[in-house]
């Protein structure tokens, strides 16, 4: 039972004032603050007590020093409980939110903070976790010095959950509980982004089943969703961590596989799904689903250059294998083009022809900035057509007169005949 449950006065105890003609020391509400344990007697443990509000208060070191029934009913620790020395607050967190907690601790002992306020996961005396909504602000003395920490904590656990459910609406197919397009689209971005920054690869791998319709047609919807939720599983099963198996829609999967240090490693996933698309599902009254999977593969960088590229080369590669009869793995026939960058080049007056920039170019020289084309044929080509301003074509056999006999091939005229 918490103490101030033995103060049953409805009656609030007179006020704890500064003396006549002195300011109030700063505390709570502008209450004086004891010098020993705050908030024991008097108005302050009043008004605690009757607060539908989680109050507690601790010393600079975080150790408990008063609690209201609230708090106690939110943590499930009693009076008691929270009054042996050396309870810690800390103690009500999870392992891994210990070194933030502390770190704003000792901000706010060293008055750097004035208040900490942040959801918060506690773990209950029963085990339980829940969320609350934490706040911790810092008291003084009349010198300004800290004296002590104020708790407050309310139950939002019901609140986060809500949060998660319409967060899994956005995100997350209804059925399967897979991600879902507009998540897929966001971790693909971020895959590629990653991926360019570290050279790296990443695979796009596009699932359409081949034989869904067929049973969802003959057998009922029930049965085609218990199926897609067993694709769904199977998926899964044969990824990584951190890798994303996605619904789009009707019996269409894409799994993103990021960070790939070789490509070889996309086939081999994509194989390992094929394989396990084409094994028999079982249902629960012991009735067989046979399907198989068209599969479609890109590779970044070398299918395309941007997420959404990226995606729609795997679909097209996918469609290569539906028409193939299905049960196959089809890479994409995309050749990525990469994004022209700008290189700086010499022109020369009156020369005629840009040349790359380099040492000793002529002082008349004036930069100009043109996108460089990185294909090599492309290059070849502008090469060539520079090269043909040069050439005296009235040298060349045939040229300059009159053909009166049939034409003549190449090798022909190579040979003066």
């Amino acid at each position: 039972m918490c103490p101030s449950d033995r103060y049953s006065d409805d009656e609030p105890p007179k006020h704890v004032g500064p003396p006549s003609g002195q300011a109030a020391p700063s505390g709570l509400a502008g209450f004086a603050v004891p010098s020993d344990r705050v908030l024991m007697d008097g108005s302050y443990r009043w008004v605690m007590q009757r607060c539908a509000v989680g109050l507690a208060v601790l010393d600079m070191g975080g150790e408990f020093l008063e609690a209201n029934p609230a708090f106690c009913d939110l943590t499930g620790y009693s009076h008691d409980a929270l009054s042996v020395p050396g309870f810690m607050f800390e103690k009500m967190l999870l392992t891994d939110e210990i070194a933030s907690y502390r770190k704003h601790l000792v901000a706010l002992s060293n008055g750097e903070e004035e208040s900490y306020h942040q959801p918060q996961r506690i773990v209950r005396q029963d085990g339980a976790v829940l969320w609350v909504e934490l706040t911790i602000n810092l008291m003084r003395k009349a010198a300004g010095v800290p004296h002590g920490l104020v708790v407050t904590a309310v139950d939002i656990t019901e609140l986060r959950r809500t949060e998660g459910a319409f967060r899994d609406l956005s995100f997350r197919d209804s059925l399967t509980k897979l991600p879902n397009r507009r998540l897929l689209r966001d971790r693909l971005k971020g895959a590629v982004a990653r991926a360019r920054r570290e050279e790296r690869k990443v695979a796009v791998i596009f699932i359409d089943l081949d034989g869904f319709k067929a049973i969802n047609d003959t057998q009922g919807h029930e049965t085609g969703d218990w199926l897609l939720k067993a694709v769904a599983q199977r998926l899964s099963e044969c990824l990584r961590e951190y890798d994303t198996a996605a619904r789009l829609g009707g019996d269409e999967f894409v799994v993103l596989l990021p960070d790939l240090p070789h490509s070889e490693d996309a086939a081999q996933v994509a194989e390992r799904i094929r394989t396990a698309l084409a094994s028999p599902f079982v249902t629960d009254d012991k009735g067989r689903l046979e399907i198989s999977a068209s599969i479609g593969v890109s590779l970044f960088p070398d299918h395309a250059e941007s997420a959404r590229d990226l995606l729609q080369a795997s679909d097209e590669a996918m469609y290569l294998a539906k028409k193939s009869e299905g049960n196959r793995v089809t890479y994409s026939r995309r050749l990525s083009t990469p994004t022209p960058t700008p290189v700086a080049v010499d022109e020369h007056i009156g020369a005629g022809e840009p040349e790359l920039g380099r040492e000793g170019s002529s002082p008349k020289a004036k930069s100009r900035t043109y996108m460089a084309d990185p294909s090599p044929l492309q290059r070849t080509h502008r090469s060539l057509l520079a090269a043909h301003r040069h050439l005296d074509f009235s040298r060349l056999p045939g040229q300059g007169r009159e053909r009166s006999g049939p034409c003549q091939s190449p090798r022909q005229r190579r040979l003066g005949q």
